[in-house]
């Protein structure tokens, strides 16, 4: 339980792994509702981010149609992301392991936001930070109909996992930017995958295109409303590490408290807190009322 009493304020070097610190529980990102188009669009971007690839066909080296593939692998999906598409592209989608649609546009237009990377290169686009929260919303579930699992037994949890560790990073943020409580971001020893996990019962209101997902999403149970209300929430320190970074450094000031790379910041000048040097060299910062 979060009590005033219990919270002050300490340099970042003095933060032990196994110590409570006090982390933003919701940026303040995104604003006004999107449009119906809008918000399958996310969806889709969601979707292709974790299971989706760019269709050509050429003739002597020449490409001479475009198009891109879903790969839904459930019949309900086919049907939804069909008719997505549908509405989005004009284009009829065929589904045959996959949800199937030859249009240049729609090539174009994913293959641009996420830069023609392969699966293991992808980021997603930074515009989507700014999204209203309907819209994130739209493209959480959109990954998670595709890339993501949700787990059962005496701890359910929705979980993601991929190879790009940068989209990892970016869907864990995004999951923060609304006020969704995650675990810490973990790899495996090799460091082929990274994921994280999430037992907040918001994924309820989420939820999934799936049907087997969506009754498992209804054993989530932990309730962060409270800490969501108020802006902040509790995290244990993990891990510790200090690292030299040599780059410009710009004075910054700030009224108030306010999260850095998720954590709650406290007021800072540069001439007497290292909270400056640390804003600067990070470019994360997000103004907490």
């Amino acid at each position: 339980r979060l009590r005033q009493s219990n919270m002050h304020w300490v340099p970042a070097g003095e933060v032990e792994p196994g110590q409570e610190i006090m982390v933003a529980a919701k940026f303040p990102f995104g604003s006004g509702q999107p449009t119906t188009k809008m918000v399958k669009w996310a969806e889709l971007i969601g979707f292709f981010a974790g299971d989706g690839c760019i269709l050509t066909k050429k003739y002597r080296g020449r490409i001479y149609r475009q198009g891109i593939h879903l790969a839904t692998c459930d019949p309900d999906l086919d049907v939804h992301y069909a008719q997505v598409c549908d509405e989005l592209f004009g284009k009829h989608a065929l589904w045959a392991r996959g949800v199937a649609v030859w249009s240049k546009n729609a090539a174009v237009a994913l293959g641009d936001l996420f830069n023609y990377a392969k699966s293991a290169e992808r980021r997603l686009p930074e515009f989507v930070f700014r999204w209203p929260e309907k819209s994130k919303f739209a493209l959480l579930r959109g990954y998670l109909d595709s890339d993501g699992s949700v787990s059962t037994g005496k701890s359910p949890a929705v979980r993601f996992c991929c190879k790009s560790k940068g989209l990892i990073e970016d869907l864990w943020h995004l999951c923060l930017s609304v006020g969704i409580q995650v675990s810490a971001i973990r790899s495996t020893r090799n460091g082929t995958y990274s994921g994280f996990t999430s037992r907040d019962k918001l994924w309820r209101q989420i939820g999934s295109n799936h049907p087997v997902k969506v009754s498992r999403l209804s054993g989530l149970t932990l309730d962060y409303s409270l800490a969501r209300k108020r802006g902040v929430t509790a995290d244990v320190v993990v891990d510790k590490k200090f690292e030299s970074v040599i780059q410009p450094v710009y004075d910054v000031s700030a009224n108030g408290s306010f999260g850095v790379n998720g954590v709650v910041s406290h007021n800072t000048i540069f001439g007497n807190s290292g909270g400056a040097v640390f804003l600067a060299l990070t470019n994360e910062f997000i103004g907490v009322p």
